[in-house]
């Protein structure tokens, strides 16, 4: 990955390198998975939006695949890899709030420093790599949502029909 690189290029990044490692003869699995697996990975940067945080994609990518190398290093028993992920990225910056506070902070000052000296500022504005990912999760999670109320809906329309 380019050290401008987009959040396209990282759940890529990280979907190949989940698939690789975790589901490398079960491609069906991978298939019905990979929509939970990047809303998962898209967690990462809604958790980072909701604290304020913003981060580079590098720097997320970084982070997310030091903690599937964990992952995968404590041999933990996984039933269900995207839940698993999803509670481990979690616990991850939970555990680690003070440390990505700080790194956060950071990157503030650099980005001051580079606006200082602009007069005009135009009305649009790109968002940030981590207003993105968390976009990404936001969006994940309705889709599953109105999946889940659609399922809902189907099975109660059936079982009328039986009786």
């Amino acid at each position: 990955m380019t050290p401008e690189a987009t959040i396209a290029e990282l759940l890529d990044t990280v979907l190949n390198a989940i698939r690789n490692q975790w589901y490398s003869d079960q491609p069906r699995e991978f298939l019905r998975d990979r929509q939970a697996l990047m809303k998962a990975v898209a967690r990462y940067g809604y958790e980072c939006h909701q604290r304020g945080w913003e981060f580079e994609a590098q720097a997320i990518l970084h982070a997310i695949m030091k903690l599937l190398n964990e992952i995968k290093a404590s041999n933990a028993v996984i039933e269900y890899l995207p839940l698993y992920l999803d509670g481990a990225i979690g616990r991850h910056l939970s555990q680690r709030a003070d440390k990505l506070n700080a790194e956060a902070k950071k990157l503030k000052p650099k980005i001051a420093k580079l606006v200082q000296g602009v007069r005009i500022v135009e009305a649009v504005r790109e968002a940030s790599h981590t207003e993105i990912l968390a976009n990404v999760y936001s969006s994940l999670k309705t889709i599953q949502r109105r999946n889940r109320t659609a399922s809902k809906a189907t099975r109660k329309t059936a079982q009328k029909e039986l009786f």
